[in-house]
């Protein structure tokens, strides 16, 4: 969805998540140093604003409240200044993370939203979509087993496919 704001239609995670914003196999002992590794890794990769700027985001939105979301599921998002285009990245984390979850479950999916101040609409869609797909108590398991960013792909194809309409 390059540039502005994304357009009213269904959001599919496939269509949203490139392949290089993918991460198997993430260790970290806890969520801070997940959201350090988090921060590190898309600011090196995919975005103009420095770690420690995505990291303060991402601390401040978890203070207000945690965002895990049920069923080993995660969704921080923040939103940042001068991307060329809003953003979804998965981590897929080798061990469990206290994420204070709703469920009181530990997370091993986190799906990574870093949208532009002015795209609302993927914004309030992602978080949707990945809310009505993490329903799913087998998500973090069918993407937990996943050997490659290609199978992980797949997988996502194969469940929003088979998600009832709406979803």
């Amino acid at each position: 969805m390059p540039g502005g704001s994304s357009p009213v239609t269904k959001l599919n995670l496939i269509d949203v998540l490139d392949e290089a914003a993918i991460y198997l196999d993430l260790g970290v002992e806890d969520k801070d140093a997940l959201m350090e590794r988090m921060a590190g890794l898309v600011s090196e990769t995919h975005s103009a604003a420095p770690a420690e700027e995505i990291l303060q985001k991402l601390k401040h939105r978890e203070g207000v409240m945690s965002t895990g979301i049920g069923n080993r599921v995660a969704v921080p998002h923040v939103t940042l200044e001068g991307l060329d285009r809003s953003r979804m990245f998965l981590f897929i984390l080798n061990d469990d993370v206290d994420f204070e979850a709703i469920d009181g479950q530990p997370v091993r999916v986190v799906f990574l939203l870093v949208v532009r101040p002015d795209d609302i609409a993927f914004h309030l869609q992602g978080l949707a979509h990945i809310a009505r797909m993490a329903r799913n108590p087998g998500l973090a398991d069918d993407l937990c087993g996943a050997s490659s960013k290609g199978e992980v792909l797949e997988k996502l194809r194969e469940i929003e496919s088979s998600a009832p309409a709406g979803a």
